[in-house]
């Protein structure tokens, strides 16, 4: 057997070895002995060869594993036979050190990319292990426990350096769901302070709590609190709800009508700046035609439209005397496009009160809150204000994934939801490509997975419903996080009970 184990080692390089080759020469090479030793091979010891060669395929046929450590595990047929005909307790301990080592390989090469010029220590120091214990091991098995101990020594220096790079990663996630939870209250808040106690409808509140709110958020996030556009979103947000309250002199209404082209601007930035679809917007803009109308006490063919960032004042030819019986050239309120400074940036006008209530609003000039609502937009449309394609707080592709996932079953969800931190996956991304990775981080704010690879390094982000959609296409699968070993000879079992 020694000669057998000796032979182990072979001469081409290791990357050029086919494992399922390999496998067929393993196979033969224990058919060879069994043949060779048929009258010194007892009972016991012929399953005991038939265990360790099922045993060895399965390791040979894990997807799990990389080509190269399935070579190199492969090599160990001889020394593991060894082992399990030495002790006869070797199938029964987990603990055993044979067995340690053969878990411990396979858990390092989780995620192992072939090409990736920082793999090649592992397979360098697990080819060293493997070769020291061919040429050392003949009874005694404590040299399986030197080998142990000096691959999981090995792992411990790499492990140092990826936990430093994961950290990292872990330490701006932690810091993104606090600035996503600031920027959340932040917009959840200056909308329940709007419409908190004023009599406003039903279709003005799911505006304001859902696509609005988003724009807020999102506003929020990119730009801060102290932002000069912050401020300006919180004016037209404020002006919104000033411009849908009932009004009873004729100078707030005037004001209105004079107010209600930017206004509608503003508000169509904003919605552009999230990705509302133009057809949303102009349900959106037809329900606030209406709402307006009744505040004006006119038809909603009175009000402004908006199409395509043009103000279109209505069709109605009676429209310019209803203008004009309301005191209103419409000369007067075109778009008023905002002019920056010789720097590009908005400035606040100096001394200006920095102020939400919507009594600021109503003892504004007319101009001062046109000027307010046309920095926003200004800014919008100048680039200045960048939005996190990452950082969705509602969608119309995460309600699609969502539906998808209704529709397939919520057993998909359920495994989304429970997959633990380090676990692994693998991602389908064509016939021939995959990627093993961990899941590094779970975001309680946004759901968020972060996924990484072996180094530690980000290689994907994506909310649950995403994943669980993946789920349900075949893109990614689980990936046992059991022993190796122990699935085997799980395997094993089953097979010889049947």
């Amino acid at each position: 057997m020694n000669n057998l184990q000796a032979a182990s080692i072979p001469t081409q390089p290791l990357t050029s070895i086919d494992p399922q080759s390999l496998k067929q020469q393993s196979q033969q090479q224990l058919i060879d002995f069994r043949q060779e030793n048929q009258h010194q091979v007892n009972a016991s010891d012929g399953q005991t060869i038939d265990v360790v060669s099922m045993l060895f395929d399965f390791f040979f046929d894990d997807e799990a594993l990389p080509d190269p450590i399935k070579v190199l595990i492969g090599r160990l047929q001889i020394p593991m036979l060894k082992v399990a005909i030495i002790d006869k307790d070797f199938f029964n301990q987990k603990k055993h050190p044979a067995r340690k080592l053969l878990d411990s390989i396979s858990r390092a090469s989780l995620g192992w990319s072939e090409g990736h010029t920082d793999e090649q220590p592992l397979i360098d120091k697990t080819e060293e292990v493997v070769n020291f214990l061919i040429s050392e091991f003949d009874e005694d098995i404590s040299v399986f426990e030197e080998a142990y101990i000096n691959f999981e020594n090995f792992l411990t220096d790499q492990e140092q350096g990826i936990e430093k790079v994961e950290k990292e990663i872990q330490q701006q996630e932690e810091n993104r769901d606090l600035q996503i939870q600031e920027a959340q209250d932040a917009a959840a808040a200056l909308v329940h302070k709007l419409i908190n106690n004023r009599e406003v409808s039903f279709e003005v509140i799911d505006f304001l709590e859902t696509t609005w709110t988003s724009v807020l958020f999102n506003a929020y996030l990119s730009l801060g609190e102290s932002s000069n556009h912050w401020r300006n979103l919180k004016r037209i947000s404020t002006t919104f709800v000033w411009t849908l309250i009932p009004k009873f002199t004729e100078e707030e209404r005037v004001k209105i009508i004079k107010t209600i082209p930017a206004l509608l601007r503003a508000l169509s930035k904003g919605m552009d700046l999230v990705k509302i679809h133009i057809d949303v917007q102009n349900r959106i803009f037809q329900m606030l035609a209406q709402e307006h109308a009744k505040i004006v006490k006119q038809t909603s063919k009175n009000i402004v439209t908006r199409i395509d960032d043009t103000t279109v004042w209505p069709e109605d030819g009676g429209a310019d005397a209803f203008a004009k019986s309301q005191g209103i050239d419409t000369a007067e309120a075109p778009d008023f496009e905002f002019s920056a400074d010789d720097t590009g940036e908005i400035q606040v006008v100096e001394n200006e009160v920095d102020d939400d209530s919507i009594t600021i609003i109503s003892e504004s000039s007319t101009t001062d809150v046109i000027d307010d609502l046309n920095k926003f937009a200004s800014g919008v449309k100048m680039g200045e204000i960048a939005i996190d394609e990452e950082i969705v707080l509602s969608s119309d592709e995460d309600e699609e994934l969502f539906d998808n996932i209704e529709e397939e079953g919520e057993s998909y969800l359920a495994q989304a939801k429970a997959l633990e931190i380090g676990s692994w996956v693998e991602f389908v991304e064509s016939q021939s490509k995959t990627l093993v990775a961990r899941l590094s981080w779970k975001s309680n704010v946004t759901g968020n997975f972060v996924f990484v690879n072996r180094q530690g390094h980000k290689v994907r982000n994506m909310t649950m419903n995403a994943f669980a959609t993946e789920l349900i296409d075949g893109r990614v699968k689980l990936i046992e996080s059991s022993s190796v070993f122990d699935r085997a000879i799980h395997t094993i079992m089953t097979k010889t009970q049947h």
